[in-house]
């Protein structure tokens, strides 16, 4: 399904692919060769999302943008780039050639720059940013800038940064 939020409407390249129970709303810019698969939602909400080219962003994958006049917090995915099932990712930027697993959550402000990956169940918090090329093992937490990467039992301490 693709519809406008407002007068926002999707704008979709040509070469795309959108699967038919795909959600796509609003101020939302997908790039040529990109496929969007069933049951991903891509939705923007006062503020946009850009998917570079060739990017695929796979099942039951959530991609959001929100804002309003304090806040904005705009989604850019670079080229080149995967999101797997089940991944969250709201607010942030990610950028050419990252890999985000299944079931991986990426919030606001966060950034992942070029070539950085997050494994299955991986968590970069807000604001956190993950250097180029590094990247996040299986169900670890990333938080601060420049991130720090700790294991699951070490999750409430980036909760109380």
């Amino acid at each position: 399904m693709i519809f406008s939020s407002g007068t926002k409407r999707p704008k979709i390249h040509s070469s795309a692919y959108v699967a038919p129970s795909a959600t796509i709303g609003g101020d939302v810019t997908i790039g040529a060769e990109c496929a969007v698969l069933h049951g991903a939602v891509v939705t923007s909400e006062g503020a946009p999302i850009t998917i570079g080219a060739h990017c695929v962003v796979m099942e039951n994958a959530v991609l959001k943008a929100s804002g309003g006049t304090a806040l904005q917090y705009p989604l850019a995915i670079g080229e080149r780039c995967i999101v797997g099932p089940h991944a969250y990712i709201v607010g942030a930027t990610i950028g050419d050639g990252c890999f985000v697993a299944g079931g991986a959550k990426i919030f606001n402000g966060a950034t992942l720059e070029k070539g950085s990956g997050v494994a299955l169940g991986g968590i970069v918090h807000v604001k956190a940013r993950l250097k180029a090329g590094d990247s996040i093992p299986m169900l670890h937490v990333a938080y601060g800038d420049p991130a720090t990467i700790v294991p699951p039992e070490k999750a409430p301490e980036a909760h109380s940064k």
